[in-house]
């Protein structure tokens, strides 16, 4: 069995991360448009690795690319098979071969925590959105220019549709099996969100 788990804006989540300590990072431009997301991680970092590599407040691509084999390296060590993949719309997911044990699991979080952090999460939001702006906005408007929805759809429209997508999920010991199915999500134009050019628009509302 093979399970693909994306790692991007849900590593902070993924990670249980708090802050610890109150180091700050002199390194950092706090006029940038992400200083505050990238002085909060550096708080909440777990290792002087990860410190090291958000102290700038940047993430280049090699930075990342050093983390992802750090922690492909850190899981193989724990029994764990896994790699990196990257789709068409070039989205990055980590696959993991077989079912983890829940030691594993343990080990999993490790890993990250220990080389990953925000790494990941910082680097995909700072070369997909470089000047901060509302997500939202920005795929309403993406939406928009491809025809897909009407003239004066907005940030809140998109995010309202979105959320008719959301499914209950069991997170409990055992759990993580999908318990409702999500319901349709179709733009007023009649295309499905989740299909197509809406899809690239919110991977990439720049396209």
């Amino acid at each position: 069995m093979t399970t693909t788990r994306l790692r991007l804006l849900s590593a902070a989540l993924l990670l249980g991360l708090t802050t610890s300590g109150c180091a700050t990072s002199s390194e950092i431009d706090m006029s940038a448009p992400y200083a505050a997301e990238f002085e909060t991680a550096y708080q909440q970092a777990k290792s002087d690795y990860v410190r090291e590599a958000l102290s700038d407040g940047e993430v280049e691509a090699a930075e990342l690319q050093d983390a992802q084999r750090h922690v492909l390296e850190c899981l193989s060590q724990a029994g764990i098979s896994a790699r990196y993949e990257t789709d068409e719309f070039g989205q990055t997911a980590m696959v993991v071969t077989g079912d983890e044990t829940p030691e594993q699991l343990k080990a999993d979080v490790a890993c990250h925590g220990e080389w990953m952090g925000r790494i990941e999460e910082l680097y995909a939001r700072t070369t997909g959105n470089p000047a901060n702006e509302d997500w939202d906005t920005m795929v309403a408007a993406c939406l928009v220019r491809h025809g897909l929805a009407p003239e004066g759809y907005s940030g809140q429209d998109y995010a309202e549709l979105s959320m008719q997508g959301a499914v209950t999920v069991d997170l409990s010991e055992g759990g993580g099996e999908q318990t409702e199915a999500a319901a349709p999500q179709i733009l007023p134009g009649g295309a499905d969100l989740n299909e197509g050019e809406a899809l690239e628009c919110q991977i990439n509302p720049s396209s």
